[in-house]
């Protein structure tokens, strides 16, 4: 192998692992749960992607939403009204 080969494949693996690398950053490969998990001291705070910037993250709940649930703008925690429940 030439010395420009090595040159290019070496660039082009540099160009593919920052692609992965920025991707992953921006989490399109993570499904969207609708909220983010915000690390407090030794606990967690799960976020809403709509949060009321006027509430302090101290007032989010420390877990995340179950199935059926989701979180308020204001931190409350409350029944998913879309989600139809199985009969």
């Amino acid at each position: 192998m030439t010395f420009t080969k090595r040159k290019v494949a070496f660039i082009s693996a540099a160009v593919i692992l920052v692609f992965f690398a920025l991707a992953s950053s921006l989490g399109l490969f993570s499904p969207d749960t609708g909220y983010i998990v915000v690390p407090h001291g030794n606990h967690n705070h799960y976020i809403p992607h709509d949060r009321d910037p006027d509430m302090p993250i101290h007032t989010f709940p420390q877990r995340p939403p179950r199935e059926g649930e989701l979180i308020t703008p204001d931190g409350r925690i409350i029944r998913d009204s879309t989600v139809v429940a199985p009969n």
